[in-house]
């Protein structure tokens, strides 16, 4: 266990404000990793409420996966990758919305580790405002592969 508070978030992560919705990492280790979201702020995501989609919480369990890549990457001296979500399953959300001040704890497990590139996670998030689990053992596939124009394009070359 790493006890850690880790707040800026952008070295891991290939987006900008606004489109970095993890606030801070609370935890990690060598298999899983623990992240807070505070819906504090209006995002591209959010109704005009405030209130954001809890379809959205497959976002907040792959940036979490993105970042766990990225702190593994710097504990073994390897600079960051992007990373891509390949699919979810087992993924039940048990609320419509996430609400303004409301904290979410996501909770991403290391399952399994393919290669140096692919994983397979399994998340839960904890809403403090309902003091419930919304989401419990989605799966989710992610590759982090070190060319990523050779998966994008498709393209085999010698570099």
């Amino acid at each position: 266990m790493t006890q850690t508070t880790v707040l800026d978030l952008s070295r891991w992560l290939p987006m900008l404000q606004p489109a970095i919705l993890i606030d801070k990492v609370i935890d990690w280790g060598s298999d899983y990793i623990k992240c807070e979201v505070l819906n504090l702020r209006p995002n591209h995501f959010s109704c005009p409420d405030g209130r954001v989609p809890s379809c959205v919480s497959i976002e907040y369990i792959a940036q979490s996966a993105c970042v766990f890549d990225g702190l593994d990457r710097d504990r073994q001296s390897l600079p960051p990758r992007l990373a891509f979500l390949l699919g979810t399953r087992k993924i039940a959300i048990n609320k419509a919305y996430f609400y303004p001040n409301e904290k979410l704890t996501i909770h991403t497990q290391v399952v399994m580790k393919l290669e140096e590139s692919t994983y397979v996670f399994s998340s839960d998030i904890f809403s403090a405002r309902d003091n419930a689990w919304v989401v419990k053992n989605a799966v989710v596939k992610a590759i982090a592969p070190d060319n990523p124009q050779q998966l994008i394009f498709n393209q085999n070359r010698d570099s």
